[in-house]
Formats: C-alpha cells, structure tokens, sequence
C-alpha cells in the first residue's frame, strides 16, 4: 500500500496468512527472544516473589488470602483451553 502496489481496499480483501496467533506462535517467537533483564534483577524478582508467596500463605483471613500456586494452577488451565479451541 505504502509503495503504491496495492489500494488499501486491495490489500484488505487479500487473505490473512496468520488468521489466528496460537501460544506455539508465541512460544516460537519467545524462543527467538533475548532476556532484556540482568541476573541481578531477575534475583532480585525471585527474592519479591518468595516474600510476597509467604506473606499470602500466613494471611490468617482465608477468604482473602492469595494462593499463588492456585493461581499459576488456574492460569495454566486457562492456556490450555486457550490452545485448544
């Protein structure tokens, strides 16, 4: 379009080549990826995490209390849907 090749109205009837991006499109592409953090940062992240994990799991209200583990249960189930529709 931006050469002149094609109209807008042209380029738009053509056919989508990736009508649907799957999680093996994102992991391909992550695969491709490079860390744009330190190990300092990523230590420091992990350290965060730990704390935060115990913090929520000594919450004496259970109602609500966050369940980190539960929660990264949940998500998995929700991408695994995700792919298979």
């Amino acid at each position: 379009v931006e050469a002149g090749e094609l109209t807008q109205a042209e380029a738009d009837a053509l056919p989508d080549p990736v009508p649907v991006i799957t999680r093996a499109h994102f992991e391909d592409s992550m695969s491709k990826a490079r860390r744009s953090v330190g190990e300092d940062v990523v230590a420091q992240y992990d350290e965060f995490t730990a704390k935060i994990k115990q913090k929520w799991e000594t919450n004496e209200d259970e109602e609500s209390a966050y369940d980190i583990d539960r929660a990264a249960a949940e998500q998995a189930r929700e991408d695994d849907a995700m792919v298979e529709a």
